[in-house]
C-alpha cells in the first residue's frame, strides 16, 4: 500500500468530498483500492504495474480541492 498525508481530511470531511477525492485518485492509471483514514489524515491505495507520477496524484486531488501532501 502507498500512503499520502492528506492534511484537509478531518473527521468533519463531509462524506460526499470524501468520495470525490476517492474517485479522483481512483482514476488515475494504475491506482486501485483507494482507501482513506480520516483519523490519520492519510489517503492510501495499491498499484497495478509502475506507481504514478506524483505530479497526477497532486493533479487529480487539487481537481477536487484536496492538497497531497508528504508519502509515507
Amino acid at each position: 500500500m502507498i500512503r499520502f498525508v492528506v492534511s484537509e481530511l478531518s473527521a468533519q470531511t463531509p462524506k460526499a468530498e470524501q468520495d470525490k477525492l476517492v474517485a479522483a485518485v481512483g482514476g488515475v492509471k494504475g491506482v486501485k483500492d483507494v482507501a482513506l483514514s480520516l483519523p490519520r489524515k492519510e489517503l492510501t491505495f495499491s498499484l497495478v504495474g509502475a506507481e504514478p507520477n506524483v505530479t497526477l496524484l497532486k493533479e487529480a486531488c487539487a481537481s477536487v480541492g484536496f492538497t497531497l501532501g508528504q508519502k509515507m
